[in-house]
């Protein structure tokens, strides 16, 4: 357990190495969300019949 005097210090690092631009764009695909990627959207789409 760590004191009300160190949390803020403490916390500031751990963030640091927490939201890093991977682990942001790791937990966005996680949960299904996808920053804009046209060729993603693409590719997902269904081909248009002729």
């Amino acid at each position: 357990i760590i004191g009300k005097e160190h949390f803020t210090f403490l916390y500031s690092i751990a963030r640091e190495r927490a939201f890093t631009l991977r682990n942001i764009k790791a937990g966005f695909a996680a949960s299904s969300l996808v920053l804009f990627n046209l060729d993603r959207v693409l590719r997902d789409m269904p081909k248009p019949t002729a």
